[in-house]
């Protein structure tokens, strides 16, 4: 006998329907409890050539590895598929999707957060570099508080509160 599917209601895996974006990149390799599947598959050399040449040239610095690149593709087709065809999906596909979308939504904050902390670093780095000319710190600092100040408010603040407590002494 089989299990009768019942239609899906999309806020059942996606309570903020408009979480869901294809600018959004979805590479979690795990879950929150660090569970995770592998699973195989071959395709055709073109299209392992296309995936790597994409992965390598960087232009996407999200996908680190070709793993990135086909979670991120199976995320992208399920939601497509959730979309298209939502009362032959499982309610448990758009569940187990939705708790994908939360985690993710986790993960970019703290990749964002570990990418500004590269950024203070690196500034630090310059400007300790050129530390025999204050002229030159102080240029760098003036350059870096310039490009801060185009930055939405949260980070614009954020950064400006972290130049000024690590480089006021050169604004």
């Amino acid at each position: 006998m089989t299990k009768k599917r019942r239609p899906v209601d999309p806020s059942e895996w996606e309570p903020d329907l408009s979480s869901y974006s294809l600018d959004n990149f979805y590479i979690a390799a795990q879950d929150t409890k660090g569970h995770g599947n592998t699973i195989h598959a071959r395709v055709p050399p073109n299209i392992m050539r296309a995936v790597d040449e994409l992965v390598q040239s960087k232009a996407f610095v999200q996908l680190r590895t070709s793993s990135d690149f086909v979670r991120d593709a199976i995320h992208h087709r399920l939601h497509y598929l959730s979309e298209r065809n939502s009362s032959t999906v499982d309610s448990e596909v758009n569940s187990i999707l939705r708790g994908m979308r939360l985690m993710q939504a986790h993960i970019d904050k703290l990749d964002t957060l570990r990418e500004y902390k590269k950024v203070i670093d690196s500034a630090a780095d310059a400007i300790n570099a050129v530390s025999d000319s204050k002229s030159e710190q102080k240029k760098l600092v003036d350059n870096l508080m310039s490009e801060v100040s185009d930055m939405p408010a949260y980070w614009r603040n954020r950064y400006t509160q972290e130049i000024k407590q690590r480089f006021g002494h050169l604004l």
